[in-house]
């Protein structure tokens, strides 16, 4: 099955009262056990590459320091793996970026074949940060692609 957008999951959790987790993976075979045991249960899968993974899976294993070269072959590798394993199954799974940091992080997830991102303007003023969001929300909604904005702690929550 292709890898759908994030919301259509995340509505049917609503709708039905369940909670979804939602797993991180930087190598093949976590890609396939997260796909196999929710396979198991008939129940969708979110995955997750993080920026730093994505730099990672890209090459470089100082990923603290990884280049948009590094991110965008990284984050191609984990989209490859994570739709080698939603192909040989028929539940919905929706790829997504974890903290993506910039704007260029999160158009190379995109070009990867991420279906879901997040930028996580947290460290920005709150203006700067709804900007920045504002700018992803155009680039991936685009491309059918859902997008997770990060606030960052809320005071007295």
């Amino acid at each position: 099955m292709p890898l759908i957008p994030l919301r259509p999951l995340l509505e049917a959790t609503d709708r039905y009262g369940y909670a979804q987790g939602a797993f991180n993976v930087n190598m093949v075979a976590q890609a396939q056990a997260v796909v196999q045991i929710h396979d198991l249960f008939r129940s969708p899968a979110i995955l997750q590459g993080a920026d730093l993974a994505n730099g990672f899976m890209g090459g470089c294993t100082d990923f603290l320091h990884a280049t948009l070269e590094d991110k965008q072959k990284g984050a191609a590798n984990i989209a490859k793996a994570v739709q080698a394993a939603a192909a040989t199954t028929s539940i919905p799974i929706a790829l997504h970026l974890d903290h993506g940091k910039d704007i260029e992080s999160v158009k190379a997830a995109i070009d990867g074949g991420y279906s879901s991102v997040m930028i996580d303007g947290s460290s920005l003023p709150l203006e700067q940060n709804i900007a920045l969001t504002r700018e992803v929300v155009k680039l991936a909604h685009a491309v059918g692609v859902t997008v997770e904005g990060e606030l960052g702690v809320l005071s007295g929550v």
